[in-house]
Formats: C-alpha cells, sequence, structure tokens
C-alpha cells in the first residue's frame, strides 16, 4: 500500500483483479488522477484518506506517457460538465476554447451528481470517450491542451494557475447560443469573457469572470496615498483583500428591494448594499441631466464619503469593483472618512425596542437642531466607540453652550449695548492684551482639525477654548467696574469690550460648518459685515478684528437655553424602550375595574400617562422656557413677561399630568 500526498484530492482507489506493490508515491494529484483513470477502470470509494492501492503496472515515474500516448478524440466523443459561476468551471471552458477542442457542455446544478458514485457533486468534469471522468480542473485543462497538440503560453500557463478566488464571476443573461471567448491580457489583470450554451431549447447564460483584485489593488493604493482615509478604514479595507476578493452573493429573497432585471431571477432582489450605492448616481441623474460632470469625471470632481465603520467594506470594495468592471470612466471615493460605533446610554440603538433617537424624533425633543448638532459632534467616536447620554448632553448644553460659548458672546455684545449706545468702541491694545496670541493659537488647531478629518471633534474644543480665554479676558479686566472710573479706565473698558465682540463675530464664523443656525444667529445680531467670513478664513492663523470703531451692532439675546432635569429625564424616559414595555405589562395584567367602584379623579390627582400629549407638551414647554428667558433678558416689562411665566407654569402643570404625575407633589420644587 502507497501513502500519497496530494495538493487537492485523496481518494481510496482499488484496482479490479490487480497485483498489488507497496510503494511510496510523492507526485500532483491532479496529473496522477489523470493518467490513472484514463488507463483503467477504478472503483472509488468515499473520499476520506490519503491512501491509495497501486498496480504494479503503473510506471509513476513517466507520468506523461499515460497522456501523450491518449488516443486523438473527435467531435462529440467527449462531453463537459459545468455549471453557473464556478471560477473552475471558468478555468476549464478559458483551456477548452484556447486549445481548439470542441466537445459538448452541459450546465448543471451545483448539487447535480455528474459522477454517480461519488459521495459529493464534483464540478467541473469532463466525460472521456471510454466512459472515464477527469474531475480535476487543471487535470482537464491540460489534457485538453495536450489532446490538441498544442503548447499553452506563458499567459495561459499563468492564468491556469490562479486560484479560484481570484475570480468574480457574475451572470448575465445572453442570446449567443454558440461558445464564444474573449480574452485580454495585461501585466496587471486579465479580463475573460466566456459564453456558455445551456442547451439548444434555451437561451445561453454568459459568464462573466473579471479578475478585479489588481486593478483595485492599484486604485487603493493611489486613492489612501494621496486622499484622507481614516486608519479604521484602511484596515477594514486591507482585511476585505488579505485573503484575495471572494465571491460574494449580490441578492436576497426577500419581498421588499429593487428587483433584479432577469427573467429567471424575478423573484429575487439586489442586497441592499450592492444597490444602494448606485443610488449616489441615480440621484445625481434624477437631479440633472448632466450627472456625468460629476459622476465620470475624475480628474475634475473629489469625492468625499462619510459613514460608520461598518459600511466601509461597500464604499472600498464592493462599489468600486462595480465602477471599475463598468470601465466607463467613473468617479471613485478619493477620501473615506469613518467613525467607531456610538451607543445609546449603556445598551445599543435599537428601533424595535425603542431605544434611542431616531429620524425625526430628535426635532419632537424641543431641543434645537443645533443643540443636537454640537453634542453629537462632540462626542463623535472617531478613535473608539462612544456612547450618547441624555445626563452628559444636558452637562454639555449647560457647561458649555450656555455658561461658556453663549455667556461670553452674550456679555461681549451687552456691553456694547449698555456702555457704548450699540457702537464697537475705540480699542488701543497694551501688553497686557494676552488674549490675541491665545486665541491665534487656537485658530491654528481649529483649521489643523477641521482640515484632518479624522479628528473633527477636536476643533469644536478649539471653538470652546476660545470663548473660555474670552471669558477670563472680560473677568479679569472687570469692563462693568472700569466703566465707571476714569478716562484711562474708561478707555480700558472700550479696549476689553471692542477686542471681545470682535473675539464673538470671528466665533460666528468658526461655529458655521458646527452649528450654522447658531452662525447666522451671531452674525444677525451683531450686524456683522458679509466680508468677515472671507477675512478670517483667508488669515488662517491670526485674528483680526472685522467690527471696527464706530460699527453699529443689532439687538443681542441669549442663544441658548437650560435644560431642566425634569426634561431630560422626561426625555430618558421616553427613548428609553421602558413605555413599550410598561404598555407590554399593562396589556397582560387582568384589568380590575368591573370590581372596582369608579371615582372620578380631583383635579391634583395622578392620571393615566398619555406619551403622545406629553410629547407635545415637552416642546411647548421648551418653547415657551425660552420664551420667558428671552423677555428677561431683555428687561421686558413686568406685566407682559408675568403673563408668558403663568402660561409656562400652566403648561409644565399639563405635562406632569400627561406624564402621570402629581402636580401636588411639583409645587415644593423650584422653579
Amino acid at each position: 500500500m502507497g501513502i500519497v500526498v496530494f495538493r487537492q484530492h485523496a481518494f481510496k482507489l482499488i484496482p479490479k483483479n490487480e497485483r498489488q506493490l507497496k510503494t511510496t508515491i510523492s507526485c500532483d494529484a491532479a496529473t496522477w488522477f489523470d493518467a490513472r483513470l484514463h488507463q483503467r477502470k477504478y472503483s472509488v470509494h468515499r473520499p476520506v484518506l490519503f491512501t491509495v492501492l497501486v498496480s504494479s503496472r503503473v510506471c509513476l515515474a513517466c507520468q506523461s506517457r499515460f497522456i501523450q500516448k491518449r488516443p486523438k478524440v473527435t467531435e462529440g466523443q467527449m462531453k463537459l460538465y459545468i455549471a453557473d459561476g464556478n471560477p473552475h468551471c471558468i478555468k476549464v471552458l478559458a483551456a477548452l476554447e484556447l486549445a481548439g477542442v470542441k466537445c459538448d457542455t452541459e450546465v448543471v446544478s451545483h448539487e447535480e451528481k455528474v459522477v454517480p458514485h461519488f459521495t459529493h457533486p464534483v464540478l467541473p468534469v469532463l466525460l472521456l470517450p471510454d466512459g472515464q471522468h477527469l474531475f480535476s480542473p487543471n487535470s482537464i485543462c491540460q489534457y485538453l491542451f495536450d489532446i490538441s497538440g498544442q503548447n499553452a503560453t506563458d499567459a495561459t500557463n499563468q492564468w491556469l494557475e490562479w486560484e479560484a478566488t481570484n475570480l468574480q464571476v457574475t451572470n448575465v443573461k445572453s442570446n449567443v447560443s454558440t461558445l464564444k471567448y474573449i480574452h485580454i491580457h495585461t501585466h496587471n489583470h486579465t479580463l475573460l469573457t466566456i459564453f456558455i450554451p445551456h442547451n439548444s431549447q434555451k437561451q445561453t447564460c454568459a459568464c462573466v469572470c473579471v479578475c478585479l483584485e489588481s486593478e483595485l489593488e492599484q486604485w487603493l493604493a493611489k486613492s489612501t496615498g494621496s486622499g484622507d482615509w481614516t486608519a479604521n478604514a484602511r484596515h477594514i479595507t486591507r482585511s476585505w483583500l488579505r485573503d484575495g476578493l471572494k465571491p460574494r452573493c449580490i441578492t436576497r429573497d426577500l419581498l421588499w428591494g429593487t428587483p433584479v432585471p432577469h427573467e429567471d431571477y424575478k423573484q429575487k432582489v439586489f442586497y441592499v448594499w450592492f444597490d444602494a450605492p448606485i443610488g449616489y448616481l441615480s440621484i445625481t441623474a434624477n437631479y440633472t441631466d448632466q450627472w456625468e460632470k460629476w459622476w465620470k469625471n475624475p480628474q475634475q470632481v473629489e469625492l468625499y464619503n462619510f459613514m460608520a465603520k461598518d459600511n466601509v467594506p461597500f464604499h472600498s470594495v464592493v462599489f468600486p469593483c462595480s465602477l471599475l468592471g463598468a470601465q466607463d470612466n467613473y468617479t471613485l471615493v478619493n477620501h473615506l472618512i469613518a467613525t467607531e460605533y456610538l451607543n445609546y446610554e449603556d445598551t445599543k440603538f435599537s428601533k424595535s425596542r425603542g431605544v434611542g433617537v431616531f429620524g425625526d424624533m430628535a426635532k419632537d425633543t424641543g431641543i434645537p437642531s443645533d443643540v443636537w448638532r454640537f453634542y453629537l459632534l462632540y462626542l463623535r467616536p472617531e478613535g473608539q466607540d462612544s456612547a450618547f447620554s441624555w445626563s452628559d448632553m444636558a452637562l454639555k448644553n449647560n457647561s458649555e453652550l450656555l455658561n461658556n460659548l453663549g455667556n461670553f458672546i452674550n456679555r461681549a455684545g451687552m456691553f456694547v449695548s449698555k456702555f457704548f449706545d450699540g457702537r464697537v468702541p475705540e480699542m488701543l491694545l497694551n501688553e497686557d492684551d494676552k488674549l490675541s496670541p491665545l486665541v491665534s493659537l487656537e485658530i491654528w488647531g481649529y483649521f489643523g482639525a477641521i482640515t484632518f478629518h479624522e479628528v473633527i471633534r477636536d476643533a469644536l474644543k478649539c471653538i470652546l477654548n476660545i470663548s473660555r480665554h474670552g471669558n477670563q479676558y472680560i473677568q479679569v479686566n472687570e469692563p462693568w467696574k472700569k466703566i465707571k472710573g476714569g478716562d484711562g479706565d474708561r478707555q480700558r473698558a472700550g479696549t476689553v469690550t471692542g477686542v471681545s465682540v470682535n473675539v464673538a463675530c470671528l466665533l460666528s464664523v468658526v461655529l458655521e460648518p458646527y452649528m450654522p443656525s447658531v452662525s447666522h444667529t451671531i452674525r444677525q445680531q451683531l450686524q456683522a459685515p458679509p466680508t468677515c467670513v472671507s477675512t478670517m478664513l483667508q488669515n488662517t492663523g491670526t485674528f483680526i478684528c472685522t467690527l471696527p470703531a464706530g460699527h453699529c451692532i443689532g439687538t443681542v439675546s441669549p442663544l441658548f437655553q437650560k435644560l431642566e432635569n425634569e426634561q431630560i429625564e422626561a426625555l430618558r424616559k421616553r427613548f428609553g424602550g421602558q413605555q413599550a414595555e410598561e404598555e407590554s405589562i399593562k396589556a397582560k395584567t387582568p384589568s380590575s375595574s368591573s370590581a372596582a367602584v369608579e371615582t372620578k379623579p380631583s383635579s391634583g390627582a395622578a392620571q393615566d400617562a398619555d406619551p403622545d400629549r406629553a410629547k407635545q407638551l415637552t416642546a411647548l414647554v421648551a418653547e415657551q422656557g425660552n420664551k420667558v428667558r428671552v423677555l428677561k433678558a431683555q428687561k421686558a416689562e413686568k406685566s407682559v413677561l408675568d403673563k408668558e411665566v403663568e402660561t409656562l407654569l400652566d403648561l409644565k402643570k399639563q405635562l406632569s399630568l400627561a406624564e402621570g404625575k402629581n402636580p401636588a407633589a411639583q409645587k415644593g420644587k423650584k422653579k
């Protein structure tokens, strides 16, 4: 008994009526099977052991003799069994065309057993004239060249050595009824198209096999080398290419989705992440008939993609391969910026469980959109996962926006209005003015962070540092005291106020990418000239005063409102999935109304919660609270203010009732 170490296949073969000989063999499995199966018939048992019983009449040292002595076959004496979408079958078809050998070809399913005594289906299979089967792709390819009397070219030999994982296969419909073959070979990739006939009764199916890996690698090297790709985007993309591109299914058996435009697959839909990126092109084409200026113009267009890390492969591998394979000069992504995951409180977002804030739900919270933008960018998961927290959102809003940023801008504007009749005073700087260099340093950091997309949130922290320096500048110089002193003190108060209001104008410019509405409101209140943006952006790293002495500002009012604990707790409960659980428990609890005497609750008693009503009232309370704060800041008449406060208290009472609370229990709390 001999031991054979095979690269691809191992089967236990028993020759019929042959003397057995113990010998040790080291050979190529495909060639050995090819030679032995062509010479004699064997009974093939289960493909488990690397053990072969060898006939003493077989000269294994001269394997090529068995191939060379094979008789020439004529057309129709052989039959090739293949399967759609099988890369090994594509190899064999290529060799068949290159060798010029003609034989019948039949497409069968992957599950069909062409060789009856095999335990598992094997494809491709070549049925020989003497009734035997060749089932190794490489042995079939070599056999076809040998019987044709041709020598394979270097290009063909190289192609035949490719592993199946390097071939990406897709099926399309074709009206071609005969076997056709196109072979394009370059130093970097090979494009191979083969049309496979089903049979004379059916239309053919074209199997297009495209080796895109080399072309994808070249493009990625260029894009990641010259573009801005985050570290996780690079790592995820490389992990998909580390072991070579793999065939992937692009259809799903679902009731929704884009139908596959093929008669044989009309019950299937495209996988969403194969289909969705095509929407980038189609939505542009729906907007303008000149869409190709963006999507077929890679020389003049830079494409940016922003996403979470789980969507990276579809934008860095799958969709680019589709565009590269189309060979129509499509624009490919130049910059791919990916984040880590954002969690919700101490769990994950879940629509099905009602956990988290989704889509248009944010606008129903009563929290301004710019506050949402600020907080989500502040905790943007750039280097690691982060978590949304209602308590932290309230803390950041109340400390960073209200007490830091908003407080500084409001104080600077109010000093101009109150002490200098709404006009920017003259500014005479001295050696004690340390604000300008500190602001310039933060501007440098801001532009460095905002242009390097992995640290976008760092630019936001530079903005908050500028306003923090401004608050310290005002606090140290105390302009509200110096304005009451002599000429020198009044001059100093004017300088501090003028510099501060110009820093406020600067903040309106750098805030625009993060909080566009707040940015516009600040410039509107300061009546800043339209040129202030371009002036400050063109002089990156240098603080420039764009509001000269004598410039008249508008009415200044608070930019932000405090997020109260009651409001935050109501939102946490509303979006925490608890309400759905409570309703489920209520539904399972037997009603005791039949045994109870119905009584009308008193005006101060707690009633059943009304989530929809509470949702509306939460927004109204937030809006009315903001209105009251603005009136207080503007020092409105007492009668007007009292009326609005009364409305606010009434709304809060209604909100307590809608949440199932007892308003009487809230009276002891500080408003």
